[in-house]
């Protein structure tokens, strides 16, 4: 194929009835077409990376540790979960309400209360002596 930028070649003339169309007048140029870096990428995706750690480094002093269970022999545990017989609901629930039955019957009583008929016999004699100084007014 020739090139259609150079002067020296003699090529025919372009047919302007044909279908084809015509062999573009520019030559495409040497250069690599532009690709971006992936330096900024690479440099967003470390940024974040770090937030997240920073974030769980904080998370981690600031939330309370969880405590250790206790350990207990498993094997142990299991054997007498498997040699005792099912406990029975109704003996639990007989239990407990006795244990509440206690607790409340250990409870601080309330001391009775104190006798008001003294003070009431006053209040009475203090109205009528105000009764009796100054009686109601009367409109007509």
């Amino acid at each position: 194929m020739s090139d259609p930028l150079d002067p020296d070649d003699a090529s025919p003339p372009i047919d302007t009835g044909s279908t084809e169309p015509p062999p573009p007048s520019w030559k495409p140029s040497s250069t690599p077409p532009y690709k971006p870096s992936r330096i900024p990428g690479i440099l967003a995706g470390l940024a974040l990376g770090a937030v997240l750690v920073g974030a769980g480094i904080i998370l981690a002093q600031t939330l309370p540790k969880p405590e250790p269970a206790p350990a207990a022999a498993p094997a142990e545990t299991k054997a007498e979960a498997a040699a005792a017989p099912a406990p029975d609901p109704v003996a639990a629930l007989t239990t407990r309400v006795d244990d509440l039955s206690k607790k409340i019957d250990s409870l601080p009583k309330p001391e009775p209360a104190p006798d008001l008929k003294p003070i009431e016999s006053k209040v009475d004699a203090l109205s009528k002596r105000l009764d009796t100084a100054a009686p109601p007014d009367t409109k007509a």
